[in-house]
């Protein structure tokens, strides 16, 4: 995960490095803003958008086998104990 982050945010200032390399091979208007400022501004919006998109946060297991392998005996037997209750109101039901 850590590899993923790391390659994500070098991979998200790459619109701030590019318009730095713009900057200097092209002659551009000192008034006008610089091609590094607004790449950086693009860098920031998308970061703050994978942010509150939650698109770093882990997903959460569906199954008992996914969990850590000390955490997988409880969860089966929660879900055996869950199908045991729900048993009862389902019988006889059809």
């Amino acid at each position: 995960m850590k590899t993923i982050t790391l390659s994500l945010v070098i991979l998200l200032q790459g619109c701030s490095a590019v318009g730095a390399a713009l900057d200097s091979a092209l002659k551009t208007d000192e008034n006008k803003p610089s091609l590094a400022d607004v790449g950086a501004k693009v860098d920031g919006e998308m970061i703050v958008y994978g942010i509150e998109k939650s698109l770093f946060v882990p997903k959460h297991p569906k199954r008992c086998k996914e969990l850590h392998k000390s955490d997988q005996a409880a969860c089966e037997q929660k879900v055996k104990q869950l199908n045991q209750h729900l048993k009862k109101y389902t019988d006889g039901a059809e």
